[in-house]
């Protein structure tokens, strides 16, 4: 094979290659799912190269709520870990979560082959260019969380109160008209219990 040949091959081998994501429209899509405990995980499908970094952020303004993950593209998806508040679950329901490219410049080598080192070869309506970083890709999406309410506990016994209530059995051990036994009131009256329950001073 002639070096002609052979720098012409090379020349052919090389753009076979190169095909990245900049021939055609980039892809970024982003879904939302609640974990077991309540707790929002974000997820989705790419045609950036595979190890493209890839930032998520959850913000939600009425509780000045914002949360980061950092993900890398793997067999053309992605996931982030469960978002939380301190641990719980994110106490309202209207958030916003945006996912983005890293800039050019923090990618892996291989991804920035890909991409160009500015990222210059991606297209699509998602692609921005940013005088500070190079090209950005964002996607944004609003979504609800589905804020669980606390069951409210079942209902319990009242305790009984200390009073004793006019009940027959208290008439009878207390003071009952039958017997020769009489209550003392707080001004000095004497009284007894009558069978239907009223008082009958002596």
């Amino acid at each position: 094979m002639t070096i002609l040949a052979r720098l012409i091959f090379a020349f052919f081998s090389l753009c076979l290659s190169a095909t990245t994501p900049a021939d055609e429209q980039t892809r970024l899509s982003t879904s939302v799912r609640n974990s077991e405990k309540g707790l929002p995980i974000i997820s989705g499908q790419t045609n950036l190269p595979d190890g493209t970094v890839l930032l998520i952020t959850i913000t939600c303004p009425s509780i000045s709520y914002l949360g980061q993950d950092s993900v890398q593209v793997a067999n053309g998806s992605f996931q982030s870990s469960q978002f939380s508040e301190k641990g719980m679950p994110i106490r309202v329901s209207n958030c916003t979560s945006e996912t983005s490219m890293s800039p050019p410049s923090t990618q892996p080598q291989f991804v920035r082959e890909r991409i160009g080192s500015r990222g210059e070869k991606l297209k699509g309506p998602l692609v921005h260019r940013d005088s500070k970083t190079g090209i950005a890709v964002r996607s944004t999406s609003r979504f609800s969380i589905k804020v669980r309410t606390a069951s409210k506990p079942t209902s319990r016994a009242q305790p009984t109160s200390t009073v004793p209530s006019l009940t027959a059995r208290h008439i009878d051990s207390s003071c009952p008209c039958s017997s020769s036994v009489y209550c003392v009131g707080p001004r000095g009256g004497r009284y007894c219990f009558t069978r239907s329950g009223s008082k009958s001073y002596r």
